[in-house]
């Protein structure tokens, strides 16, 4: 699995592998992005995009059929969010709940996603838990994808998944 992260300026992927104690650069890169085509976490011209990444995971020699990216902008909502405690089956649909209260978008043109962080039990006993909610309308999530369908079509080797990942800082 390789990462890529789109930049206005830059578009950069970096290849680790699992070490027994932490993880180990394999190879990096990267390669200006073309004018205009990414900005304020927007993709605006997938296709240029597409062919700047194929290109640079090429000169990097990453033969990797999975890719993560990092999705940002002003309109991706990433929101921790405290519930009481329920089991992984039930948690989707209880957040889909309460997702109006932090999504200021139209539910249905969004993608979402939530996992849970922690659990812990409240002083008085009830039992809760810390949930992080991902949503992004489709419409900003589209051109990512239609990126990678292209680069994989130049490379054959992109994928990607939207999901949520909690970091303390």
């Amino acid at each position: 699995m390789f990462a890529i992260d789109f930049g206005s300026r830059s578009i950069k992927v970096a290849k680790v592998h699992k070490i027994s104690d932490g993880y180990e650069l394999d190879n990096y890169g990267v390669i200006l992005s073309p004018e205009g085509a990414i900005a304020n976490g927007e993709v605006f011209n997938p296709i240029a995009v597409a062919d700047a990444l194929a290109e640079l995971i090429k000169e990097c020699g990453i033969r990797d059929n999975k890719a993560i990216i990092a999705i940002t902008g002003q309109k991706v909502i990433v929101r921790e969010i405290i519930f009481p405690l329920m089991e992984d089956k039930e948690l989707l649909s209880g957040v889909m709940w309460e997702a109006p209260k932090y999504v200021p978008y139209d539910l249905d043109e969004s993608i979402i996603d939530v996992e849970k962080v922690e659990e812990f039990v409240e002083k008085d006993g009830n039992k809760m838990m810390k949930v992080l909610l991902v949503a992004a309308p489709k419409s900003t999530i589209q051109p990512y994808m239609d990126v990678l369908k292209k680069s994989k079509d130049n490379t054959q080797n992109s994928r990607c998944s939207f999901f949520c990942k909690y970091q303390s800082l």
